[in-house]
């Protein structure tokens, strides 16, 4: 039995080296390549693979604009070439896929084994549904880790089907999902129960599915896929939801090739907790370096702080604060803590903390008309660590957030709701000379379209921005109170001075900021935006907004997995007890 795969590449040639090795490990015989590009220097890393003979590439005529129409015909015609390649070359079976997609057998490692089931003789191609991969909240994918040890959520099994063919079955190239087979011949799906056309409802991914990487990372979603679409109509809006809908849930099906395939690539030495065995993923081990001498990317030393007056309800919160984290946390279950405190605190409350391993630090307030400023206080910067990651104490830590901390930019979620209408902040950012940002997103309750306004209940800041955000951020604040004459929208949100403060610092201190997922400040006091896929999320950082009952239990939330986690939490707390002073 001979295999062949095949797809057409041009601007996702970063990724296609590993779309290549995966088929080589998988046990195909041959990659066979479109290009649609001009550049022939974007060849040049597939130079080992075609030298070895493992790739053709079929070069035609560049493609080139967003006709959609003329697309599909151009997909269809090089189908068509892959489809005449086969069968002069004598290969039995050819997958017909985008260079996104990686079909994967799940009873075995060995995907000619599997296809020795669909062998009967009135069989003409194999339906395989997929699931939808997105970026699982990772902007760039570092350079000695594989992306599919890397990009692991998805939105689950998806009706689209693409054609893996008997290619003596095939009269000819029909869509991109499928094609026309010769008289006597049947598609089937893979329990083999015949269908017609794209689509195989409800899916069928106990045998075969192929992951479809559709956004790849963060970075290639921003510069390559969002340009695409929004070219053929699409809004920022639209993609966003379309970011978020495919990161729902967590699937390592495909983990199990991700050793081979990175021997392949030359990361040898380096693991993940992806696929390494369950105790050394918890312990959060290291791989070594490569024979190359690369060296795999270090877990980020994160400070958590919190900040607040010394008084109830703050005291207990606190204290809930950093025994979720040492419980729930993970990877980042012993990360440095420090409690920050606007006056002294009772001894008792100070040896709890201290049992915890939590550094009380107590300090003198700000004094610049802003109560909510004080967290300024608690962002560092800290010496010894990556990040300091700052809480608003009515947040509990549900699970390990560790794979969020990455990057050099400042990071927090998107406010929940936006209160003023984007002319005021517009008028608000010329008051002060500040370049007006041209990013957009989604509030989370209403999914209105606005600025980087964000809630700073989970602020992360990279140590070497620290005394740049500080410092920004305290002269905004403190010269807010003086806009009020020219924007006296303001005057009736005082409490949400510093929150209003912090976009015009990030613009003024030129300091680049992404927006944190929705599971890293999940908010349980409201109703989230369908947008979001809220039912389907699965938080890691969970804000109560003080809403608990006498005893310190959280109140649920609208949502079953949210409430999953509250319940484990609040099963914790009766277990362990308050501390002395509840």
């Amino acid at each position: 039995m001979r295999l062949v795969s095949h797809c057409i590449f041009n601007q996702d040639y970063k990724f296609l080296p590993e779309w290549i090795a995966f088929y080589e490990v998988t046990g195909w015989d041959k990659v066979i390549l479109s290009f649609s590009g001009e550049d022939r220097r974007h060849l040049e890393p597939l130079t080992p693979w075609i030298g070895s003979g493992f790739v053709d590439v079929l070069d035609g005529t560049p493609f080139s604009g967003s006709d959609i129409p003329a697309w599909a015909a151009y997909q269809i015609d090089q189908q068509q070439r892959a489809i005449d390649y086969a069968k002069a070359q004598g290969y039995d079976w050819l997958a017909l896929l985008d260079s996104d997609e990686y079909l994967l057998t799940l009873e075995s490692m060995d995907i000619k084994e599997t296809l020795k089931s669909y062998n009967d003789p009135d069989i003409g191609a194999v339906g395989v549904n997929w699931f939808g991969f997105g970026t699982a909240d990772i902007y760039e994918i570092p350079a000695n880790q594989c992306m599919l040890e890397t990009l692991i959520k998805c939105a689950g099994p998806d009706k689209h089907i693409k054609s893996l063919v008997k290619v003596s079955a095939v009269a000819s190239a029909l869509t991109q999902h499928y094609v026309k087979l010769k008289p006597g011949f049947r598609y089937v799906d893979e329990t083999k129960a015949d269908f017609h056309g794209a689509f195989v409802d409800p899916p069928k991914c106990k045998k075969l599915r192929i992951n479809h990487y559709l956004n790849f990372d963060g970075k290639a979603f921003d510069e390559m896929k969002r340009p695409r679409y929004k070219a053929i109509g699409y809004s920022d809006q639209d993609l966003d939801s379309r970011r978020n809908w495919a990161n729902r849930n967590e699937n390592l099906d495909i983990q199990k090739f991700v050793p081979a395939l990175r021997k392949r690539l030359g990361h040898v030495g380096q693991t993940t907790a992806h696929h390494r065995p369950p105790q050394a993923a918890e312990a959060g081990t290291q791989g070594s370096a490569s024979p190359g001498g690369q060296v795999p990317p270090k877990q980020p030393k994160v400070a958590v702080t919190t900040i607040a007056p010394p008084s109830e309800p703050y005291l207990s919160e606190i204290f809930d604060l950093f025994t979720t984290l040492r419980h729930f946390g993970g990877t980042m279950a012993n990360s440095p803590a420090i409690a920050y405190f606007l006056g002294p605190i009772p001894e008792e409350n100070a040896a709890v903390l201290s049992s915890l391993d939590v550094r009380v630090e107590i300090v003198e307030p700000l004094d610049i008309g802003c109560p909510q400023a004080n967290k300024l206080l608690a962002i560092g910067p800290h010496p010894g660590v990556d990040y300091t990651l700052a809480l608003d104490t009515d947040v509990v830590v549900a699970g390990d957030f560790s794979k969020s901390i990455r990057g050099n930019s400042v990071l927090a979620k998107i406010a929940d709701q936006n209160p003023l209408p984007l002319g005021v902040w517009k008028r608000l950012f010329k008051t002060f000379g500040a370049p007006f940002p041209p990013a957009r997103f989604l509030t989370s309750f209403g999914a209105a379209e606005t600025l980087p306004y964000f809630n700073t209940a989970v602020l992360a800041v990279p140590s070497g921005l620290a005394q740049s955000l500080v410092e920004a951020w305290h002269s905004a604040i403190l010269n807010l109170s003086g806009c009020r004459a020219q924007v006296p929208d303001i005057e009736q949100y005082p409490f949400l001075a510093h929150q209003f403060a912090l976009p015009i610092a990030l613009s003024m201190a030129g300091l680049s900021y992404r927006a944190l997922p929705t599971e890293l400040n999940f908010p349980t006091h409201g109703v989230i935006h369908n947008s979001f896929g809220p039912n389907a999320c699965k938080p890691l950082l969970i804000r109560h907004n003080h809403r608990r009952d006498g005893g310190g239990q959280i109140y649920p939330c609208p949502y079953k997995r949210a409430n999953e986690a509250i319940d484990r939490i609040n099963a914790f707390f009766q277990e362990r007890g308050g501390p002395a002073t509840r």
